[in-house]
């Protein structure tokens, strides 16, 4: 298959924004650990850290819910959609759809972020910013690549 220079320039955004999003992770897990110190004034009391918590696993539900919405093929064959249009136009999703899945995913590790800093605890950071990565990388990771894709560029 050959592809456009449009095509190609997509491919490498798409991958490029998922590898940033996906190292922000990573560089968040850094900061963590170089600058955490024990709050002032006892930190987050226990509700708050729940709440901040339940955030962070909804963000990472909602990312994978919507990912896995967004890429129903069956659902898109109810709508009309003939399997040629299908495997041209709606998949791989569109950029925008899945900047928003991965900002869904990285939230979460920011909700982490910052109860790691109300607490002092770089430990709930570690665990729901594994989880993140985890999930951009089996879940949200971009359409793979082919030899052949990659001759072309």
């Amino acid at each position: 298959m050959e592809y456009t220079p449009q095509q190609k320039s997509q491919f490498l955004v798409t991958n490029i924004i998922w590898a940033a999003l996906t190292s922000s992770i990573f560089f968040y897990g850094i900061v963590v650990t170089v600058g955490i110190k024990p709050p002032s004034g006892g930190g987050f009391e226990a509700p708050v850290i729940n709440a901040i918590l339940g955030v962070a696993a909804v963000l990472l539900v909602a990312s994978i819910v919507l990912r896995r919405t967004l890429t129903n093929v069956e659902r898109l064959v109810r709508m009309g959609q003939s399997m040629e249009q299908i495997a041209t136009v709606c998949l791989p999703l569109p950029l925008n759809f899945l900047i928003v899945t991965w900002a869904l995913a990285e939230g979460s590790a920011v909700m982490a972020l910052v109860v790691s800093y109300g607490t002092g605890n770089p430990m709930y950071f570690y665990v729901v910013g594994a989880v993140a990565v985890v999930t951009m990388v089996v879940v949200h990771r971009p359409r793979r690549w082919s030899h052949q894709d990659l001759s072309m560029l």
